[in-house]
Order: C-alpha cells, then structure tokens, then sequence
C-alpha cells in the first residue's frame, strides 16, 4: 500500500484546497494509504470539502496544533513516523516548508504544486528555488502557467501539468432549436474578463436584427460599469444580468451559446462548466482555453478584444441550431476525456 502525505494551507473553499480534498479521495479509492494535513486546521473549513475528506477510511486527516514553529516540528514528527512514499504540495507556504520537511525526514518523492498562471515576485523567488533545488517535481494545472514559469527560470523538465478534476459530470444534455437562442457568461465582474468586449460583440447583432437573448450572471466591482456600458450601447432589451445566483448550472441548461472574452485565464473552470452543459463556446485564445476549446469542433478562439470576429462566430451558431448541438456534444466529450475523475486519477497515480 503506498503511503501518500497531501499538504495544504487549510480545507477552505478555495480551488486548490478543494483540489487537494479530490486527490485525497482519488488516491484512496485506488487503495492508497493518505494523510492530508491542513496546517491552519479546521477553522472556515468548507464542509463539502470535509466531507469528501471522510468519505473514505484510508485518508487521516491531521491537524498540527500550537505555535506556527509547534506545528512544523509535529509535522515533522508524523513525516518521520509515517515514512511516507509521495508527498503532494498545494501553494506555496507548503511548497516551501512541506519539501524541506519532506527531505529531512527522507520522503521518496515530493510534488510541488503551483496552482496560479502567475505569482508575486517574492513568492516567485522561493517557488523557483524549491523547484530547482529540493522537490522531484512541480506539479501546475495549467499550460499556460507551467510554460510562464519555464520562462522565469524554472527547470522545464521538472514541469508536470495535470488539469483540475471535473468530478461530477453531468449527464449529457439533448438541446433543441429555439426562436430566439441564449448567449450565456458567467464570471466575476473584474477587468480580465473584459465584458465590454462581449457587449460590443452582442452589439453587432443588435445592429444586423439577429434575435438572440443574452445573460450575464456573476457579481463584482464592475458591476455598475457594466450596467452602463449595456444602457449605453443601447441593450436593455436584449441584455439581462443576474448576481450570484445559486443555480448557475439551471442557466446554463438553458442557455444555447457561452461567450469568454477574458484577457487572461489559467484553466477556466467557467469553461469547464461550459463544456459539461454542452454548450459550444466562443471565447478568447488565451491561458489554456486552447485545450478546451478546439478551434472549429466544440467552439471558436478569436483574438483579445476582436468584437467583430467574435459577432461572426456567434452569428453563425445563432444561425444553425444543429451546428451549436454538434459543437456542443463534441465539447462534452472532450471533458470526460480531458477532464474526468477518471482521468485525473490515471495521472496521479502515474506519479507515484
């Protein structure tokens, strides 16, 4: 049985801690023995991830208790005691402490884990030291990130990529013709998702009389911003913004088209979601969206900020309801084959 120690922040709500809660399941299920530590305990812990933490008895969950320097040495004790066959970082407070702890104490193989395209400069110095001086290998969920980093000095042979786990996905949608069809985003209201582009997008539609409907679902600082930029390209009756709905996956079964006109991604999990609804996607070339979207089989990539290029593409599926179920349903597949459980699971369990 291998012994496996994951080592995260805290169980919070975020993706990578949620990340690290699925590779303790995945690991486990395939009769690994898992330890997952959580140095700042349990404290805001989102409880789904608790629960997907004692859904199996082969994972221990840990808590190191007292000082920041009490916790590191009783870390230390349970890595000594465990003898622990592979350890799997998740940012980089772990990625530091975890890999010299892990070192010490002679642990066999240790993964970093960068979990963002980009980092602060500090963190970016300690990140490259480790990867190049004491861990087997960085483990990023992202092309894009793990090609940025090579740039900045990380050993590029010791870049591994494996994408998020999608692991609950849905059955697949049967999408039918509709009269006036639905453009969908969803995302945070912030700069890099860059909807002015996708209104001045939908803009071009208004202008030619193409029916469609278009809504815009998230919740942000620029929430105002956009609500202007819709009264000002005169779009009311076309444009509808929901905030922070709790059934973002309803909206998207009834949604016909997703639309990303970000200027910045990693892995897009909004695109994920995209996929699994079945939708055929328009969406901007940049992070990975390239291998989610596959230019003219499951959507369309265009340039930042190409509105006009962006419009054609959403005529023409406006405009051909057989070629957005197509497109869709090739999409859905490229995320069970890409982006499963299954497959996530596959390549962990390569590593160790």
């Amino acid at each position: 049985m291998k012994k496996v120690a994951i080592f995260s922040p805290t169980i919070n709500a975020g993706g990578a801690e949620k990340q690290a809660c699925l590779l303790a399941k995945c690991l486990s299920e395939q009769g690994c023995s898992v330890t997952f530590i959580s140095f700042y305990g349990l404290e805001g812990a989102e409880p789904k991830n608790v629960d997907i933490l004692k859904s199996n008895s082969l994972i221990e969950i840990f808590i190191p208790v007292g000082s920041q320097y009490a916790k590191l040495k009783s870390i230390t004790k349970v890595f000594r005691e465990k003898q622990f066959d592979s350890l799997f970082n998740y940012l980089t407070f772990c990625n530091v402490f975890g890999t010299i702890i892990g070192r010490i104490c002679g642990v066999k193989k240790i993964f970093g884990g960068i979990r963002s395209s980009r980092l602060p400069f500090k963190k970016k110095i300690l990140e490259r030291l480790i990867h190049n001086y004491l861990t087997d290998y960085t483990i990023y969920n992202s092309y894009s990130g793990a090609e940025f980093f090579s740039e900045n000095g990380f050993n590029k042979k010791k870049n591994i990529v494996i994408h998020n786990c999608f692991e609950n996905i849905s059955p697949q949608t049967s999408r039918k013709a509709k009269d006036v069809p639905m453009i969908i985003s969803v995302g945070r209201f912030v700069e890099p998702k860059d909807y002015l582009t996708a209104i001045k997008s939908v803009k071009i539609l208004s202008q030619n009389n193409i029916p469609y409907r278009y809504l815009i679902v998230g919740y942000g600082k620029l929430e105002t911003q956009i609500r202007e930029w819709i009264e000002r390209y005169s779009l009311k009756d076309y444009v509808e913004i929901i905030i922070a709905p709790d059934n973002i996956p309803e909206l998207l079964d009834k949604a016909d088209i997703y639309l990303s006109t970000s200027i910045f991604e990693g892995t897009s999990n909004s695109l994920l979601e995209a996929l699994n609804a079945c939708l055929p996607i328009v969406a901007t070339d940049v992070g990975d969206n390239k291998h989610i979207v596959h230019n003219g089989q499951n959507g369309y990539l265009h340039h930042i900020g190409d509105s006009n290029s962006i419009a054609e593409s959403l005529v023409k599926l406006l405009a051909d309801s057989s070629l957005r179920i197509q497109l869709g349903n090739h999409g859905y597949q490229l995320l069970v084959d890409g982006f499963s459980k299954e497959k996530f699971t596959e390549r962990y369990m390569g590593l160790l």
